[in-house]
């Protein structure tokens, strides 16, 4: 049997956390793999792979750490990152001496100049989750040297490195979502009883971190104004603000100033989401940038009717008309459009709701994902001479 750690570089849970958890999963049922998560320091991410049963280690670093690792604005942060990071590398190194795993998976860019330097060190090979964008092209540079293997999550995020002279091997393999997490034969009247919500209304929904590169507020105006016009419906905001809780104050106080107070809700972090996008009618999305738009293939697979703006990969996922509406990424104005005809038009609602669930058992299954992915794995440890830097992308 052969082992695959999961290293990550922070505490909180993301979409990336989510996706890992999945593959960790699905690992574990295999005859031939045998998966880890480690965690720098204990939080709501390794509470919640503890829950669904997922081997997860503790390699610490100090709390300082976790937090300047990813904080290095100014002079001043950037020499405390560079100190967290050397402290996450040198732990890194003696796990890895005394576990001397088969693969390292790595789905962040801190982690890669980390672990990802400590695996290849000791010849561990590195597979890199290409799950953002876009990065300092300098550090990309030095990060591409330390991974064996690129997965890109999107076509989206496969032209991060175009202008990179020498790439490991890559190929792109799509998130995937547990259908039988997010889909329940419930109605979602009896959702909406069973959460305390008003039964026979419309539910409007947003799922994310509370940051100003999902736009949230954008969200929030829109119900603003579509309860202003008389459109009946409540909505809920489900997140959290990991920045202070500053951005969390100004959308509580946008709700609170609109005098619709109690008809949307900011619920803040919930550990199971899922529960909350089963009983959502509509679901919204109003990033500025989506690497994927893990959240989509959920709402989808949760039988929502989605609206989400035409960021990053999320028209790899979504076609508009067939099965979700796209706005444009700059015009919030667009984006009250499709989500008033989403509120107001229930047969269109249901024909989208049906087409999205259709797609993501067709495209977006958490089965077909783990099956890729371990594709790769066997490709890397059984034909390695392939995967060398500089080889020319597959």
């Amino acid at each position: 049997m052969r082992k695959v750690v999961f290293p990550h570089s922070g505490i909180q849970v993301g979409g990336s956390i989510i996706s890992a958890s999945l593959i960790i999963d699905h690992l574990n049922h295999s005859p031939h793999w045998e998966a880890e998560a480690i965690y720098p320091g204990e939080g709501p991410a390794s509470e919640l792979y503890r829950e669904m049963n997922l081997k997860t280690s503790i390699v610490p670093i100090h709390e300082n750490s976790i937090r300047n690792i990813h904080h290095s604005a100014g002079w001043k942060g950037k020499l405390r990152a560079l100190k967290a990071y050397r402290e996450s590398y040198v732990s890194a190194r003696k796990y890895l001496q005394e576990k001397r795993p088969d693969l390292v998976h790595l789905n962040d860019d801190t982690s890669i100049l980390t672990w990802g330097v400590a695996a290849k060190k000791q010849g561990i090979p590195v597979i890199w989750h290409i799950r953002q964008e876009k990065g300092n092209h300098v550090l990309d540079t030095i990060r591409l040297r330390y991974a064996n293997y690129l997965i890109y999550i999107a076509k989206n995020t496969s032209f991060r490195f175009e202008q990179q002279a020498a790439k490991p091997a890559s190929r792109i393999i799509y998130n995937g979502v547990n259908l039988s997490t997010y889909w329940h034969p419930a109605v979602k009247r009896e959702v909406k009883e069973r959460l305390g919500l008003h039964p026979d209304r419309l539910l409007v929904g947003f799922v994310g971190n509370l940051k100003k590169a999902k736009r949230p507020e954008w969200f929030i105006a829109a119900c603003i104004q579509g309860l202003e016009e008389g459109l009946d419906f409540d909505a809920i905001v489900i997140g959290e603000d990991y920045e202070g809780g500053a951005y969390r104050k100004q959308l509580q106080a946008q709700i609170e100033e609109s005098g619709f107070g109690s008809r949307i809700k900011l619920q803040g972090y919930e550990a199971h989401p899922e529960e909350w996008m089963r009983a959502m009618d509509v679901f919204g999305l109003t990033s500025v940038s989506e690497p994927f738009g893990r959240v989509v293939i959920e709402a989808m697979a949760s039988g929502a009717a989605v609206v989400a703006t035409a960021a990053g990969g999320v028209p790899e996922i979504l076609t508009d008309q067939e099965d979700g509406l796209l706005s444009d990424t700059n015009d919030p104005v667009h984006f009250y459009q499709q989500l008033k005809t989403l509120i107001q038009n229930a047969s269109l609602r249901d024909q989208l709701a049906g087409k999205a669930l259709a797609t993501v058992h067709r495209r977006f299954s958490a089965e077909e994902t783990s099956r890729q992915i371990q594709s790769v794995y066997d490709e890397l440890l059984y034909e390695p001479i392939l995967y060398r830097i500089g080889d020319a992308p597959r």
